[in-house]
Formats: structure tokens, sequence, C-alpha cells
């Protein structure tokens, strides 16, 4: 059962997929270090031909596979600093990711740096639903669309949503379901404040 009135963050499933999406540079970085590795020899012989050329590194007596391993030893290191910079954002997206229910509102806080706050008044609530990509199915991971009515254009109601991401799949059913339970209060009571005669 989820409380009322306390943050709740998301699954360590969630880290995962926030892992995934920000560590992208740093792996292609590191897989160039290892090609460069790799391939190491064929690429001094290519150099060596290069080098000769240039006045300026042959007057230094520079070869060509210490260039080779520097620009190795470079790449890799970048790669770590960008897998660790990305894992550390990843860390923080998570960290930063919370949902509140409260008596009238729920609540989504989300952001590392710019910090968004996004409240939904039960009574604007028109449904629920939950999906499940093929990544999210094996993972047990779900998104939860909240279909809303958005009062703030003046031509009328415009139906907005606001979704949470990466939510475990029992979670997502209990957050339908206290959705669904809240929405069903909402509405009963403001029917009775609207045939109270004041």
């Amino acid at each position: 059962m989820i409380p009322m009135g306390k943050e709740q963050h998301l699954e360590y499933k969630a880290l995962f997929l926030f892992a995934l999406r920000r560590i992208t540079v740093g792996v292609i970085i590191l897989i160039l270090a290892l090609v460069v590795g790799i391939f190491r020899q064929f690429i001094v012989i290519g150099l060596t031909s290069v080098i000769d050329n240039i006045y300026l590194l042959n007057s230094t007596n520079v070869n060509a596979l210490s260039i080779i391993m520097f620009l190795d030893i470079l790449f890799f290191l970048f790669g770590v600093f960008a897998l660790a910079v990305g894992l550390l954002v990843a860390w923080l997206e998570h960290k930063n990711y919370t949902y509140r229910f409260d008596e009238f509102n729920f609540l989504i806080k989300t952001g590392i740096i710019n910090k968004f706050e996004t409240l939904i008044p039960y009574r604007q609530i028109q449904d629920v639903h939950i999906k499940r990509s093929l990544l999210y199915q094996v993972l047990g991971l779900s998104t939860v669309d909240i279909k809303m009515l958005s009062t703030e254009q003046e031509s009328g109601h415009v139906m907005d949503e606001v979704v949470i991401d990466k939510v475990d799949k029992y979670i997502a059913e209990e957050i339908r379901s206290v959705l669904s339970r809240k929405i069903g209060i909402q509405i009963t009571e403001d029917k009775l404040k609207d045939n109270k005669i004041i």
C-alpha cells in the first residue's frame, strides 16, 4: 500500500534504465579506445609514413607507437570519465524522481539542477492508463499515463497528459488504484458541495 503524504522514489530497476540512457557516450569512447588498442600496430604503420612527412615531428624524434599509446590512454581515461559522469547523472535523476499522494492532489517531482514539480488535483484527472513496452515487460516496469483536463486554455477544456515513467508494475497498479479511488471520492465530494444550499 502506498502511504499518503510521503514521497515515494522509483525502484532500483528504474536506475538501470536511467543509466542506460546516460552512459552511451562513455561506452562509445571506451569501445573506440579498445579498437585503437587492438589495431595499434596497423595504425602505427599508417602513421609512420605521415609522421615522416612532417618536419616538426621528425625533429623531435617522436615515434608513432608512443603517439598511438598516448591517444589510446587518453581515449580510455576520457571514456571512464564520461561513464562515471553518466552514472552519477543517472543516479541523481533516479534519486530526485519522486511522487506523493496528498489529500486533494498528486505531486510529481523531477530534475537535478532545474527542479520541476507537477501538481495534479484529483478533480482534473480523467483517466489512468498503464503501458508496458517489451523491455519494460522483461524488467517488470510500467509507464503510468494520467489523462487530465487542462483549464489553462481559454478556448475550453483540453486533454492533457502526465507520465510517470519506469515504475514497478505492481506499484503502477497501486498508483492506478489509488488515483481511481481518489477520483471517485473527489467527484462525490464535488457533487455533494454542488447540491448543498449555502
